[in-house]
Formats: C-alpha cells, structure tokens, sequence
C-alpha cells in the first residue's frame, strides 16, 4: 500500500506463506523508496517475520533490506536476525536400564537461522505487458554452535505488470547442495494514482521488494547420558 510524502513512496507490505509439511508463516514490512534521478530508485525496507514451527512452538525474525533499482540493474541487499526464542525442543524421550545407573535423554532440537543475502538483478526482455528478468547473487546463513553455511543462487522470473509473477530459482551451497524452487507470487498495490503521481515511469516503484520472507531452519537430536 503506497502513500506519497514529499516525494517519498512510503509503502506496507504484507505476505503469507502455507508450507505442505502443515508449517505457515507470515511477514509484515515497511518500506520507503526515493527517486534519486530519471530511471534510479534508491529504498530501505525494514520486515518483521513469523513462523509457526513443527512442536506449536513459533520463530520470530527481524529484517531489514536496501535496494538501488534502475532501468539497466538492480542491487539489493537483506540481513535477518532471529529473535525472542531461537532454539526450540520438542519430542524429548527419556531411557532408563534396569539393573544399572546408566540413563540417557533425547531431544529434537529445532533452530532458525540469522543470516545475510545480496543479488544483482536485470531486466532480460520485454514484450508487451511482460517482463523477463534473471538475478544472481551468494547468500550466508549461521547460527551458533550449530551448522553454518554460503552458497549462490540464480533467479529467472516471467512478470506481469509487477503484479502477477512466475518463476524458477536455483541455489547451491555446501549444507543443502543442489536445490530447485519454483516461485509464484501475486501482489496487490492498493494506490496505483500516488505512484504514478511521484514518477511517469511508475515501474521501478512497483516492482517487489524480494527478501526471503521465510524464516530458515533445521533440526537435529540432543543426546544427553551419564556415561
């Protein structure tokens, strides 16, 4: 939902994920974008992300982002920072052997993820009402005393007047090796008369900010003994 204040494109942003394991998450945004010159935007957009988790257990994330859109490229640049409760367990069994002393314990521990990603972007080709584009860029991903990893990944979307897209991304890093991911996305300016009132040429206002809204985590077993 974009609003116009002194030549500031103040927008809100809302998304919501539905996963096939039964998980769902939400993001909520804001966002500001500047018109620096003919055919370059300069914005800044700050997210709070939700995801409920495997044990009815939920993560939180923080994010904020830049971006420089133009007609010949664009950069953008994302950071996520878990929050509240980052560690998670869940499916705790408890072993006891009769005769003895010995005792074990196991948990599974589910962990989200802080992290960092960067791409450069460019339109590819257009015709008529739609829009090729294709993005490149690494990524990196920690949280501590657990797994940690980088990689790269590659975007190719088909677009319809920033509305309605389609695409494939592939990625590759040293933790999930080769990974393939269909995107479709639709989205809802709600003010289409202010955007065109800062900029005659309202696409680069109109384009998605592209984040991955979706907190990442992984699991793993604790196991705790007396031996």
């Amino acid at each position: 939902m974009p609003v116009e204040i002194k030549d500031l494109d103040v927008f809100i942003d809302l998304d919501g994920y539905r996963f096939n394991d039964g998980k769902w998450g939400a993001s909520t945004g804001i966002g500001i974008r500047k018109e620096l010159s003919d055919g370059c935007v300069l914005g800044l957009n700050t997210y709070y992300d939700y995801l409920r988790g495997r044990g009815r257990f939920s993560f939180h994330q923080v994010g904020v982002g830049f971006e420089m859109l133009s007609d010949c490229f664009d950069v953008r640049i994302n950071g996520y920072l878990p929050v509240s409760e980052k560690v998670h367990s869940h499916q705790c069994l408890s072993f006891h052997y009769s005769g003895t002393d010995f005792h074990a314990s196991r948990c599974k521990l589910e962990y989200a993820y802080g992290g960092l990603d960067a791409e450069i972007g460019k339109p590819l080709l257009t015709y008529y009402d739609f829009d090729l584009y294709g993005a490149v860029g690494p990524y990196y991903f920690y949280r501590r005393n657990f797994k940690h990893f980088c990689g790269g990944y590659a975007r190719l979307e088909v677009d319809w007047k920033s509305i309605l897209s389609v695409g494939v991304q592939a990625s590759y890093d040293n933790f999930n090796a080769i990974r393939l991911q269909g995107i479709f996305a639709v989205s809802i300016p709600l003010d289409f008369c202010k955007i065109s009132a800062i900029c005659e040429d309202s696409s680069l206002f109109l384009q998605n900010v592209r984040r991955n809204g979706v907190i990442l985590t992984d699991h793993c077993w604790d196991w705790e003994w007396n031996w």
